[in-house]
This record gives C-alpha cells, sequence and structure tokens, in this order.
C-alpha cells in the first residue's frame, strides 16, 4: 500500500464488539471516499473504482492492503524505472466486504460503509487496514453528533440502548434518543425566567427519575435472608426459572453468595442467594458465608427477609425483624400447614405468602418488588436523565438562576 496521506477521516463501528454474523464499519470525513477507493478493490470491474459509483448502491468486492508489483524486464530482470504500474494490484491481506457511498447529501459529511465478516479475525484485519490507511476510530457517539445533528444527550443515549438489559428500559432510552429529556432541559430554561415555580417542580421531578434512569442498564440488588432452610435456595430457584441454587434440608448449604439476573415487571434486577443467618455457624467456612452473605444484604437495594410459615416463629426471626426494617417480608412454604400468621408479627408490614415448589404467590412477590424498587414509573415519553452528567446540567441551570 502507498504511504498513509495526510488525511481527515476517521471511522466508527456501528455494530456491538464481539463475534458475529455481521461486522458494519463507516468512514466518513472529506477523505472517506479518497481513503476507500484505496483499501476497496470491487471483484467485478475492479478498474471502476467506488468513487465511481452511485451512492447508496452496494457493490462487492475485497476490503485490504494493496500493493503494486514490481514491473520486470523481458530479460526477466528487476525493472525499477517504473514504480507507478498499477495495472494488477494484488491483495496482501484483506477481507470479502459490501461497500456502500453515503455521501449523496451537501449537508453531510461524505461517508463510505463496509459491512463484513463479523469474525474477530476479520474485524481486526479491517481496522489495521484502515488506520494503516491513515483513517483513526473514534467512538460512536462522535459520529452520531457530528453526522447526525445529535446532541450528546442523544448520542448517549444510543449507546446505552445497546446495552438495555429489558424492553421496558430500552423504550426509556429510546425515548431519550428521541429528544425527550432535550426538551424538558430546554424548557427548564425557559421556565426559569417565565415561571419559577413549575421550573422548580420540573427540575424536582427530574431529580427523581434519575433514581430510575441511573438504574436502566444496572438494574437493582436484591438479597435474600432469613435463617437457615426457610427456603432461600428454593425460592431463587423458582424466580430463575432453573436451579441456580442447591437446595438441601441440611442447614448451611449455602456457603457463598450466588446470584441470577431478573426482570421483574421490565426492571432488571439481580437477586442474591446468601448464606442462612445463625449466631453459631457449623465451621469457620460457613461464619464466611454469614459475614459475606451479611455485606450483601447491606449493599443492596432491597432485602427480602424469608420466614418459614411452616415452623414456629424462632427468637433469630425477630431478631432479623429488627435488624432489617425496611426489608419485604415473605412467609415462605405456603403449601404446609402454618404455624402462625401475619397478625402474630410483631410489625404491621404487610407480608407476601408464597410457595416456592407451588409457584404460588410468586406473581404477587413479583408486583411488591417493583412497587417497593419502581414506586413511581416514568410515563412512557416522559424525560429521564440516566447519567451523571445531566444532573450536572441540572445544577447548572439552578446555580444560574440563584446567582441570577
Amino acid at each position: 500500500m502507498d504511504a498513509p496521506l495526510v488525511q481527515t477521516c476517521r471511522h466508527v463501528w456501528l455494530t456491538a464488539p464481539g463475534p458475529g454474523a455481521l461486522a458494519v464499519v463507516r468512514l466518513f470525513g472529506p477523505d472517506a471516499l479518497s481513503l476507500a477507493d484505496r483499501v476497496f478493490r470491487p471483484s467485478r470491474q475492479p478498474e471502476r473504482p467506488l468513487s465511481a459509483t452511485p451512492p447508496r448502491r452496494p457493490r462487492l468486492g475485497r476490503l485490504g492492503t494493496f500493493r503494486s508489483p514490481t514491473p520486470t524486464t523481458p530479460t526477466g530482470l528487476t525493472d525499477n524505472s517504473d514504480t507507478h504500474n498499477h495495472n494488477h494490484n494484488r491483495v496482501e491481506v484483506g477481507d470479502e466486504v459490501v461497500a456502500i457511498r453515503f455521501d449523496d447529501d451537501p449537508c453531510q459529511p461524505s461517508q463510505v460503509e463496509f459491512q463484513g465478516h463479523g469474525g474477530l479475525a476479520a474485524r481486526q484485519a479491517v481496522e489495521a487496514i484502515l488506520e494503516a490507511a491513515g483513517s483513526r476510530p473514534v467512538p460512536a457517539r462522535v459520529w452520531r453528533i457530528e453526522t447526525q445533528g445529535l446532541t450528546t444527550i442523544q448520542a448517549d443515549a444510543y449507546d446505552d440502548l445497546a446495552y438495555a438489559p429489558t424492553r421496558r428500559t430500552a423504550a426509556i432510552l429510546l425515548d431519550q434518543a428521541l429528544g425527550a429529556l432535550d426538551r424538558d432541559l430546554d424548557s427548564l430554561e425557559r421556565l426559569e425566567a417565565d415561571d419559577p415555580a413549575c421550573a422548580a417542580d420540573l427540575r424536582a421531578t427530574l431529580f427523581q427519575r434519575f433514581e430510575v434512569g441511573s438504574r436502566l442498564i444496572s438494574g437493582w440488588n436484591v438479597a435474600l435472608a432469613g435463617r437457615p432452610n426457610v427456603g432461600k435456595s428454593s425460592l431463587m430457584n423458582a424466580l430463575a426459572g432453573h436451579a441456580r441454587a442447591i437446595v438441601s434440608p441440611q442447614a448451611g448449604t449455602t456457603r457463598d453468595v450466588l446470584t441470577v439476573p431478573l426482570a421483574c415487571d421490565g426492571w432488571p434486577m439481580t437477586l442474591f442467594d446468601t448464606a442462612g443467618l445463625r449466631d453459631q455457624p457449623s465451621d469457620d467456612l460457613e461464619a464466611q458465608g454469614i459475614l459475606r452473605a451479611r455485606n450483601a444484604q447491606t449493599q443492596a437495594d432491597l432485602v427480602l427477609l424469608l420466614l418459614d410459615s411452616s415452623q414456629p416463629l424462632e427468637p433469630l426471626d425477630l431478631a432479623l425483624l429488627h435488624t432489617y426494617p425496611n426489608a419485604l417480608l415473605v412467609a415462605t412454604k405456603a403449601d404446609l400447614a402454618p404455624h402462625w400468621r401475619a397478625e402474630d408479627l410483631p410489625t404491621t408490614r404487610k407480608l407476601v405468602s408464597l410457595s416456592a415448589l407451588t409457584g404460588e404467590g410468586l406473581d404477587r412477590l413479583l408486583d411488591r418488588l417493583a412497587q417497593r424498587l419502581v414506586p413511581n414509573p416514568p410515563p412512557a415519553g416522559s424525560a429521564v436523565p440516566f447519567r451523571i452528567d445531566h444532573l450536572t446540567q441540572l445544577n447548572r441551570t439552578n446555580r444560574a438562576k440563584l446567582s441570577g
């Protein structure tokens, strides 16, 4: 390949990293088309470069590093007198790709897209070819802002959309990508001068929605707690739909913290199964499990405190009620005869009764979980701040109001 020219060309990967069936990379900038001509050779009519192809018409070819063969004399000796013979280029390394020009809009920078194989080696080879030719890789948000006229918030929303774990969180991020948060921030600036009370209400609403927006990707952490053999592992397996945890009548079976990802009414969460809590562990290993359990429960957004309704309440149950005053209470083993009822507990907190064996009460538990995790879900299409930078913008408008 000829030495890289000084160019104004960058490229962005439009497909997610990692192996896949297809990998798509987009070149953009004033020199995108000229760079594409240097690295792309059409399979048919190779003498007709991509720049001679109408925009948006795909062409199949090879993407690679091309060199001109060294001419020889009639006697077979190397002829160094002509180093500009490009009639028979040969491919050193490359991939078979579909190339498409996107430069028919005079208001947009020149763009060329290559659609190739999604294997890791193929993608790495394409990256090496483009960088050797002088193109520079940039994040997708840069391409979206510069070529599509998006705001930084819209570009961030599209980035996060690729990692949304549920359709509900994806829908919220798509609303922000389509401008919901930008519109409210613009309204906030206007309201500061015209209607300060309304502006304060809008700002408070946006701050409150950040509690949801900040969890759209990571979700919430929910920890199971209770003394041994109250049914924590059985409940985890029932909610997960498969045997994630070992279930045994022997106390202290769960020694480590086990996790399983779940979706509750469209809200992502991670459920933590922890060792049963008791004052006298059987050995050092169980003691370490109990320590990890308490750490997980302390860091959780919500604790599910399980109480075995088929056995009499024990002093440890009552102690745990005091330890976790905000826990969601769950009475397990509802398929067996009860030894106590909700009114027997020294608390007015509501109790969810269920059976992990039969599935009775699991839907009620999921409903209560969603209500506790997201008591005020944002309406469809509403503005939802989802990154800490958005709070910075809200604080900035508030400081501007106070200083004014």
